[in-house]
């Protein structure tokens, strides 16, 4: 596509990940700031180049980048969400939380920066503000599994153990057949002691992906929590080689420990 379109800045941009995908980060780069000559305001390009000082340990450097995408396209969002991330990373958690609410402003109808900033308030022990933020991101997405996830970590580290219960339920309505998300949902049935809950979550995980390693080792030891010896040998024996020979090995040694 480029020997016909050398201007493709789009493509030029895909170059790049093909080659950092591939481990030439001196290609990438090349690529990435080529698209960048070609049409300035490209700022996917912009973004990935930054990504790749961070790769680079050049946090710093990286950080100007969003910043100077952010001077230019002040409503653009994932500059910000970058910012955000990576001032957490630095440990500016408090310009994380600014940067979130800034695109919270500049972007009324999105989830993400309302999904992120309780994320980061869950990250930080602060259950209180995650709880609220987490339901601001649910008042405008009522069905969003991911808003209701965390809504149900929050519940469950204010102590609500109940109302966090009934939320995971609903996650697994709305989840669908979303294997990794439902993984997430049994972790959380598991650590609030609803084990029936979490073995209907994870065969549901498994429906959708019956050879899903995760789904399949919480489902395992979920089983030797409960003393269900015998089921979980079954279960380790049925999985085979699609949870992994380590994986494996650690099971059968749960069992034996158990036993």
């Amino acid at each position: 596509v480029l020997k016909r379109e050398p201007n493709n800045v789009p493509v030029r941009n895909l170059l790049g990940l093909a080659k950092l995908g591939a481990g030439d980060k001196v290609g990438a780069r090349k690529a990435y700031t080529q698209a960048i000559q070609a049409k300035r305001n490209f700022y996917p390009a912009h973004l990935n180049l930054a990504r790749l000082d961070e790769m680079e340990g050049q946090l710093m450097r990286a950080r100007e980048r969003y910043l100077g995408i952010h001077k230019v396209a002040p409503t653009y969002l994932e500059a910000m969400l970058e910012l955000a991330r990576l001032d957490e990373l630095r440990g500016q958690s408090a310009e994380a939380v600014k940067w979130l609410e800034k695109a919270k402003a500049a972007r009324e109808r999105d989830l993400r920066p309302r999904l992120a900033l309780a994320g980061l308030y869950l990250r930080q022990g602060q259950s209180k503000p995650a709880l609220d933020a987490a339901k601001d991101a649910q008042a405008r997405a009522p069905d969003n599994a991911h808003a209701l996830m965390l809504i149900a970590q929050a519940q469950q580290a204010v102590g609500n153990g109940d109302a966090a219960k009934s939320v995971l339920r609903q996650v697994v309505k709305v989840a669908a057949f979303n294997p990794a998300l439902l993984v997430q949902a049994a972790s959380l049935q598991i650590e609030s002691r609803d084990l029936d809950a979490a073995r209907y979550t994870l065969d549901k995980a498994l429906l959708g992906e019956a050879v899903y390693a995760p789904a399949q080792a919480m489902r395992i030891r979920l089983e030797i929590q409960a003393g269900n010896i015998a089921e979980a040998e079954r279960r380790v024996m049925q999985a085979g080689a699609s949870i992994g020979h380590a994986e494996s090995q650690r099971l059968t040694g749960e069992i034996r420990m158990a036993q």
